[in-house]
């Protein structure tokens, strides 16, 4: 194998090089510059020594730090470049208002900092507040990242948790669109249990073509029930499902009090990662070569109340760029539990599934497939393709050429030893109006979901 199958820099920089005095460059340059040249380099030296002085940098964070009524919606950040200092707080796009049926309405904020030195090393703390009326309980979310070695990529990052949490793993915009579900539509698909929690995660690359991730948690988990039954719209043949994942209909099912101390390891391989290496930091860009991914969790049972399991799994994802034909994304994963001898609801295998019209599912997303109905702790493999053909169909048809509209095809697919195989066929148009994706989804196999579904989103960068 070539030594450049694990190192692969495609820009080097060298500490130090752009201070280099006219005396080392006179020596390396087998030409000395034009007078064009040099006049270049003399204005471009004499900007950057004005964009960095102070007054020039206090002068743009003012401007760049005025309010606007759009801050209330997507939040604003307040930067000093000065003190190599930002502050960010959220809007109500982010978080602001939601309503769910175990806290009712609920008021959400939260606020980061985030200091940067010019070595790239930085300290990110983050404090969200969350209050329910309906479960009259204060949600607190802090933690605090340090990345101390950007060459490697290295951080530590320690969070702490008191309050709610999802079941399983949310979607962008997920708690904002269950909030129209549920006062509109009496629908309400989040469900959530109480959760006390402290968490440490350690990330580094052991070399440009392995990162490692480890993960600690200490949890206490409590069963949380319906508190707000009211709509704004009342529709005679729906009503609010219970907040057991598993039962929908039966209110009063819960979980006994449960604690839980799970490690997670997780080995991500880039054979030829691609980098650009800075004096003080490295940028990775991409491989030829598919992502693989290893990971084992394991919940360690202290007494007769604590979680008890090991689950593993392994995973490749990649993007094959096809030329004119566009661009093909795969994904397949395996896992499974070596033991399940004491899982929570919350430590099941559970895969991104949607009912909603509205989605900005994942590459490994299944359309309209029922919330937790695929979640399990058996054995499973589940395998993803959308082939993004970037208009090559549709620009040779009169008129539809001028929308500039691009054709997907997708295939996703779930086995899962005891239940039939789910297939799904997904047929969508991106790019209308620039922004929007339409999709059209035939699933085959499915007990509860099958036959057409329809849902859009906003197109996603890959």
């Amino acid at each position: 194998i070539s030594s450049t199958f694990f190192k692969d820099a495609a820009i080097e920089i060298k500490k130090g090089s752009n201070t280099k005095d006219s005396v080392y460059w006179n020596k390396q340059r087998p030409v000395p510059l034009t007078i064009e040249e040099q006049t270049d380099y003399f204005k471009k030296d004499s900007v950057f020594k004005v964009e960095n002085t102070t007054r020039f940098m206090d002068s743009m964070d003012r401007k760049s730090n005025r309010m606007t009524a759009l801050s209330l919606i997507t939040g604003h950040t307040w930067k000093h470049r000065t003190r190599q200092v930002q502050y960010k707080i959220s809007g109500l796009l982010e978080e602001g208002w939601q309503f769910n049926t175990v806290e009712g309405h609920k008021i959400s904020t939260q606020c980061v900092r985030l200091w940067r030195d010019s070595t790239y090393r930085e300290h990110e703390t983050l404090l969200q507040l969350g209050y329910g009326w309906a479960l009259q309980k204060l949600n607190i979310h802090a933690s605090h990242q340090y990345v101390f070695n950007p060459i490697k990529n290295s951080s530590v990052k320690l969070q702490y948790h008191s309050g709610v949490q999802s079941f399983q793993p949310t979607v962008p915009y997920f708690n904002l669109q269950n909030s129209i579900y549920s006062l509109i539509v009496n629908q309400n698909y989040l469900k959530l249990y109480w959760s006390n929690h402290l968490r440490l995660v350690y990330e580094t690359e052991w070399n440009n073509f392995c990162t490692f991730k480890g993960r600690l948690l200490l949890e206490q988990r409590k069963a949380l029930f319906n508190q707000d039954f009211r709509v704004w719209v009342d529709w005679p043949n729906y009503s609010y499902f219970s907040n057991a994942p598993f039962h929908p209909r039966i209110e009063t099912l819960g979980f006994e009090t449960q604690m839980a101390c799970i490690q997670d390891l997780e080995w991500t391989f880039r054979f030829k990662q691609r980098f650009i290496l800075l004096p003080d930091l490295k940028i990775n860009n991409g491989s030829p070569y598919p992502k693989i991914q290893i990971g084992i969790k394991t919940a360690l049972p202290f007494s007769k109340n604590w979680a008890g399991f090991t689950f593993l799994k392994t995973s490749a994802w990649h993007t094959f760029s096809l030329n004119r034909w566009g661009k093909l994304q795969t994904r397949m994963e395996w896992g499974g539990f070596l033991n399940a001898q004491s899982v929570g609801l919350m430590d099941y295998k559970h895969f991104y599934t949607n009912m909603l019209l509205f989605q900005n599912l994942p590459l490994d997303g299944f359309r309209n497939i029922p919330y937790y109905e695929l979640s399990t702790t058996k054995p499973y493999l589940q395998w993803h393709m959308e082939h993004h053909f970037k208009g090559f169909w549709l620009n040779k048809i009169p008129f539809l050429n001028t929308l500039h509209l691009q054709e997907v095809l997708g295939f996703h697919g779930l086995y899962i030893p005891g239940n039939p195989p789910l297939q799904q066929f997904v047929f969508g148009l991106e790019k209308i109006a620039k922004v929007i994706r339409l999709d059209a989804s035939y699933t085959l196999q499915s007990a509860s979901a099958s036959g057409w579904g329809f849902t859009f989103g906003l197109v996603q960068p890959f």
